[in-house]
Parts: structure tokens; sequence; C-alpha cells
């Protein structure tokens, strides 16, 4: 029986600790690991910054971010404007879309509107039940439009949704519909866009 060169030993161990490594990185650090019970999974927050923007566009960000920070991502004010202090305080939340336009002085107004569900969907993106509309909901897999407004009505009646779970009170969905969705929808916001 041959023993290893010291060599061939050095490249099995060091790639052994890695594969250690590798594994309780897994188990500490917050990164999506499948879907294991105890884990945690950052989801990004993808804003839209459009109008007097240098560089309009969607951006991702890795937590709830504020409208300064936005701004400066899009590449500041076109119109060379200050980006102002106070915009540090709001935050955005992911799915909104922040128009900037000017005023007749030149000075920059914001405005906060809600990205078009579709596009946060194509990137992956978990989207509010709290915040859909009926033509929203309807865009998910398994929600007609009929299941749509039940969707919406039972919101308006209990003030919103705090768990995806309550969905099952609603005629039409049943635990295979409320499958296909879960990985397309959160729960927040309770008793905003009751539309």
């Amino acid at each position: 029986m041959k023993f290893f060169l010291r060599r061939q030993l050095a490249v099995v161990l060091l790639f052994a600790f890695l594969l250690v490594t590798y594994h309780l990185l897994q188990e500490w650090l917050p990164w999506d690991t499948g879907g294991k019970p105890g884990t945690c999974r950052p989801t990004p927050t993808f804003i839209q910054v459009g109008g007097h923007v240098r560089n309009p566009g969607i951006f991702s960000f890795p937590e709830p971010v504020s409208i300064q920070r936005a701004i400066k991502r899009a590449g500041g004010l076109d119109s060379g404007g200050e980006i102002q202090d106070l915009w540090s305080c709001r935050k955005l939340k992911n799915g909104d879309w922040l128009r900037v336009s000017l005023n007749r002085n030149g000075q920059p107004r914001l405005r906060v509107e809600r990205m078009m569900v579709g596009f946060l969907l194509a990137l992956g993106s978990k989207v509010d039940v709290n915040r859909l509309s009926k033509a929203e909901l309807a865009r998910l897999p398994g929600i007609s439009r009929p299941v749509a407004e039940r969707i919406v009505k039972e919101r308006q009646r209990c003030g919103g949704y705090r768990h995806l779970e309550e969905l099952l009170k609603v005629k039409g969905v049943g635990p295979k519909t409320l499958k296909k969705v879960r990985p397309h929808l959160t729960v927040g916001s309770v008793g905003y866009g009751n539309h």
C-alpha cells in the first residue's frame, strides 16, 4: 500500500479544509440555503429610479434604502441639483418606483409609486400580497381574475393579510394554489393598497 506524498497530502488536507469551511459558512451566514429550516435568506430590495437622474433604471440593494442613496446609485440628479439631506430619512421599500421631476424653479420633486408587478416577478423578487391590485394578483400562477377579486375583498374585510396561510380562507385558493404562489408572495404593509 502506497502512502501519500507530502504534496498530495497537503492538497487533500487543503481540499478537506475548504469543504468543511464551505459547509460551516452555509450554516452561519445568511445566504440562500435551499429553504432549510432555521436559515435566513436575504432578499434584495429592487428600486426603480426614473425621471431627471443621470442613469435611470432598476437597481438592487441588500436592504431597504434611502431616497438619497437610490438617487446616488442612479448617477445623481441630471439637473446638477443637490441631493437633499432630508432624503436620507425616508426609506424605500422593495418594488418602489422613485420618479424625479423638476418644478418651475428647477428644483427636484419626488414621487414614489409602485413598480409594475411584472418587473418584480421577472427579477425573481417577492411581492407584497397587501400591495397588489386585482389585476396584479391575476398575473400570479394559479390565480384567476375571480379569485383575485375574492382575495382583495377578503383583504379589505380583514384589514390586510398577516400570514400567507390566510389566503386559504379565500374560495378558490387551496393548498396547491398556495404552494404555487408562495415563491412569489410575501406579507407586509398591513392595511396598505386595498384596491
